[in-house]
């Protein structure tokens, strides 16, 4: 299970890797993993075009992102549902308390704004989970993708929308196959 550590004033090294993940519908995506010697402190996702198919640079990576890029894959090829990676970062009380949240949401499912901010005893609070999931720093090991609105769109996802949808797709199809 992920464990979510916070971040005060440690100032570790930061290591960039990049990595490509194909899923089955046809998207690459292009993952970038900040690694500390300790833990994944952000990740960014962008989609490639079929016309962006080589890969990044080769570059030296930690165990850490090796271990995050075969998690990815696993991920990908439908084997893993739950990421086990050590995780910080600098956040609010309340945006790791929705971060937390997060991680509670079953792969495959989908709840609302609503239901969430409820969850984590802020009825009122839909925009305000709607803001902590754009600045949650790990999408997609953090499921922020499973979050929509209360009358079934979308949406924001910090990965763009076309991504969400991706993501969704993936974990609907591995979940309920034929």
């Amino acid at each position: 299970m992920i464990q979510l550590k916070r971040l005060f004033s440690e100032v570790e090294a930061v290591e960039t890797s990049d990595c490509i993940v194909d899923l089955p519908q046809g998207a690459r995506l292009l993952v970038q993993l900040k690694c500390t010697p300790t833990a994944i402190v952000q990740v960014q996702l962008k989609r490639l075009t079929p016309a962006q198919i080589e890969p990044p640079r080769p570059q030296k990576t930690s165990k850490l992102a090796q271990a995050a890029y075969q998690q990815l894959v696993a991920y990908a090829q439908g084997k893993l549902q739950v990421f086990d990676l050590p995780l910080a970062a600098v956040g609010t009380e309340f945006q790791h308390q929705v971060w937390q949240a997060l991680l509670q949401i079953p792969y495959a499912h989908k709840v609302s704004y609503q239901s969430l901010a409820q969850a984590v005893g802020c009825p009122q609070g839909a925009r305000a989970i709607g803001q902590a999931n754009g600045r949650n720093p790990w999408p997609l090991l953090v499921p922020c993708h499973r979050v929509i609105r209360a009358d079934g769109s979308l949406g924001g996802y910090s990965g763009g929308l076309e991504i969400k949808k991706y993501l969704l797709a993936h974990e609907s199809q591995m979940a309920h196959p034929g």
